[in-house]
């Protein structure tokens, strides 16, 4: 049997995800690279918790830039130290991966074809202080589409709010993942996990 809403909220502890705010941005690589080797460059800085390279996603070839992911702040601090430092005949520019301060904040809520905004919110409230509920709709018809985003106001709440993923909300399996950020001119892209 799926876990419920109420299940979920009862079972709710704080587990370890990826922070963005961990993340550095890694560009002027040449392919092809592994990850691990963009990890052992950077261990020098402190752990690596993980290393992305993103893929094209129709050709499937690598972009040129990574993420890298610290464990730490400090970590993160020394890494930006090495901006424009050479390694592997290129000068690579390293920076803060960009985030939208909302996004950060927000989540994407699927499977809610029959929900109501109070409903959304008496889900959601007990997570933690709502900013924002977003709940679009079709231009033609006015119907919702049956998603939403949250905006909460602490980070916690966010985090809080991701535990309900996989439960049951009249009779439909709710998804809560992290709410990703829209680049205008930008497709989503296939990515390589270390």
């Amino acid at each position: 049997m799926e876990p419920t809403v109420t299940d979920a909220l009862q079972a709710m502890t704080l587990e370890e995800s990826p922070i963005e705010e961990l993340t550095v941005y890694v560009g002027g690589l040449t392919s092809p690279i592994e990850p691990g080797e963009l990890q052992q460059q950077f261990v020098q800085c402190g752990y690596v918790r993980r290393v992305v390279l993103p893929l094209d996603r129709l050709t499937g070839q690598f972009k040129g830039y990574a993420f890298v992911e610290f464990v730490d702040q400090v970590s993160v601090e020394k890494a930006l130290l090495f901006n424009q430092c050479y390694w592997r005949g290129n000068t690579l520019t390293i920076m803060k991966k960009f985030i939208n301060s909302d996004d950060a904040l927000s989540v994407y809520v699927g499977n809610l074809w029959s929900a109501s905004r109070l409903e959304i919110e008496q889900i959601f409230s007990p997570c933690g202080p709502l900013r924002r509920l977003t709940l679009p709709v079709n231009k033609w018809t006015g119907h919702p589409k049956g998603y939403a985003f949250i905006e909460f106001e602490t980070m916690a709440a966010k985090e809080k709010a991701l535990l309900l993923n996989n439960s049951e909300f009249k009779g439909m399996v709710l998804l809560v993942k992290k709410k990703r950020t829209n680049l205008p001119g930008f497709i989503r892209e296939g990515l390589l996990h270390s």
